[in-house]
């Protein structure tokens, strides 16, 4: 075996080095090319559930017009549904608001980019036409209008019957109404859901399953539309005493709002987002807790909310279960607003 100099084996080293250095160079842009591949994927997963009222409709189109990746986000949340329907955007209770063109007292669909921007484009992808667009939404709309106007036609017969007989002892319960709006004991009664509305010309027939003359549900709706859009959430401290004072005093007034939450809800339970705003609720915790100010006794949170379930069968455990995860709920949705807010 031949000797080997100190500087052959010098040379050895040096090509060795020089052949590491390119592999590295050739790793180093073969890993620069797999990163610039990969797709980045979202921290949390999309979410996306109806908008159920005005500030939630505006908090969301803002997000639509501001953040492409959010509108593209939620257009590939809806495709994900086999045949997605304006009610996938919209709560039915918030689609009674609305026509397509904002005729007759309603707001307009056309206009608000969830619709515009979202529904139709969406529906484009389907292939249909503006016109086969139109169709859908209406005949969607329709359906909505006859479920409320069923929803009032049943309660009405459904309470109409026991009007004359419950009204004395109504009467009489309205009496503890007489308290200090910001002590409440949980146990109290004052509200009879079998008095929530009076109308002695009701008779004992069954509420009809099917649709109704246009004039007909009109009539009905008309009606009841003052009291369907009477109340409000409550957004600060002064309309709360406003309100109060209205449950302390005028049992009518109780019963009609109560009447009103009741058909209002789409499922025909009460929910706190109806009774209270989203800015109100931030400071509110069901019982005492995290420096937050207790809900339990406060007037309306017992005549719209409480007495309300309990009439219809709803044990303590379940009202204030349903109540704790619906504050929370709120309160994660105030926080993402508020962080969006603060984000633009």
């Amino acid at each position: 075996m031949p000797d080997v100099s100190n500087e052959d084996l010098m040379k050895l080293i040096y090509r060795v080095i020089k052949k590491q250095d390119a592999l590295e160079k050739t790793m180093h842009k073969v890993l620069e090319l797999i990163e610039s591949k990969k797709i980045p994927l979202p921290k949390t997963e999309f979410k996306f559930y109806p908008v159920a009222n005005q500030g939630e409709l505006e908090h969301i189109c803002k997000k639509i017009e501001k953040d492409p990746d959010y509108k593209q986000s939620l257009i590939r949340f809806l495709e994900r549904k086999n045949d997605v329907q304006i009610d996938d955007l919209f709560t039915e209770d918030f689609l009674f608001e609305f026509n397509i063109k904002g005729v007759n007292g309603k707001k307009s669909l056309e206009g608000v980019p969830l619709f515009d921007e979202i529904f139709v484009e969406l529906k484009r992808r389907q292939g249909l036409s503006e016109k086969q667009i139109t169709t859908v939404v209406m005949q969607v709309l329709r359906h909505i209008k006859s479920r409320i106007y069923m929803r009032i036609q049943r309660s009405r017969k459904k309470h109409g019957s026991s009007v004359h007989e419950n009204k004395s002892s109504n009467e009489e319960r309205s009496e503890s109404l007489e308290v200090d709006s910001t002590e409440i004991p949980i146990q109290a009664e004052y509200i009879d859901m079998d008095y929530l509305i009076k109308d002695e010309s009701d008779d004992d027939s069954e509420s009809p399953e099917t649709y109704f003359d246009d004039d007909e549900e009109e009539e009905v709706l008309d009606e009841y539309r003052d009291e369907l859009n009477t109340f409000r959430p409550i957004k600060n401290d002064h309309e709360l005493k406003t309100i109060s004072e209205k449950i302390r005093t005028d049992p009518q007034y109780t019963r009609k709002t109560s009447l009103q939450l009741v058909t209002a809800s789409s499922d025909g339970i009460v929910k706190l987002s109806q009774i209270f705003a989203l800015e109100f609720m931030k400071d509110y915790a069901l019982h005492v807790g995290n420096k937050k100010k207790r809900l339990s006794i406060l007037l309306p949170y017992k005549a719209f909310y409480f007495d309300i379930r309990k009439k219809l069968g709803d044990s303590l455990k379940e009202i204030e279960s349903d109540a704790a995860l619906e504050i929370q709920s709120m309160h994660n949705r105030y926080k993402n607003q508020l962080q969006h807010k603060n984000k633009y």
